[in-house]
């Protein structure tokens, strides 16, 4: 039976926290909160069961949505153009800023969606490398940046090994048939949205 290595999603949570970001809202368009608020069971199970209308209506949204356009580093959003730099470990946590260009040895996240992607490279993707030996893992390196293609992947054992993700904002940011669905995962009072697969999303806080 294939299970979600828990250790690489706390990783990803904890690299791609800066990134943290909120699809849910009222009028279905993304908020760029931080976190999504009241996760709850109840969440959980409606994303089992994709409401057809809300998944045409989430589709219906321009993957270049202004209104998430920019970069969530922390606390702000980097300006068009910018990237964050976190710096740190995943255990005790990142700092992190704005600036063109990150500096060696700190990881570059240069988007938390396809909304910051252009036409040539319109794929945001996220990958978490790994060392050591399972359960004892531990972060070497991490990266998100627009790709042509982004295959998702999620090693079983956890390490070593690279982890693959494409963050998102909303189920329409999900494209690739075997990740679907955009979930919220949290550690340590953090979260990060990705998209997700049918195993992933059941250890999800929630799923858009």
């Amino acid at each position: 039976m294939r299970v979600v290595s828990p250790v690489v999603i706390a990783f990803f949570v904890s690299v791609l926290s800066p990134l943290a970001c909120s699809s849910a809202s009222s009028g279905g368009s993304a908020a760029d909160t931080g976190v999504v608020a009241d996760a709850s069971a109840d969440t959980k199970g409606d994303a089992a069961k994709p409401d057809a209308a809300k998944s045409d209506a989430a589709k219906s949204d321009a993957a270049g949505d202004s209104s998430t356009a920019g970069v969530k580093c922390g606390d702000t959003v980097c300006s068009v153009g910018q990237v964050c730099c976190a710096s740190g470990d995943a255990d005790a946590g990142f700092t992190t800023t704005c600036a063109a260009t990150c500096p060696s040895g700190s990881v570059t996240l240069a988007c938390d969606g396809p909304e910051d992607c252009k036409t040539d490279a319109p794929i945001c993707c996220a990958e978490v490398d790994t060392e050591g030996t399972s359960p004892a893992c531990t972060f070497s390196k991490g990266i998100s940046e627009c790709r042509t293609a982004c295959a998702g992947s999620i090693p079983e054992g956890g390490c070593p090994g690279r982890a693959t993700v494409r963050p998102c904002h909303k189920p329409a940011d999900c494209t690739d048939p075997k990740y679907p669905y955009c979930c919220e995962f949290s550690r340590g009072g953090t979260s990060a949205t990705f998209c997700a697969n049918d195993l992933m999303k059941f250890v999800a806080d929630g799923c858009f």
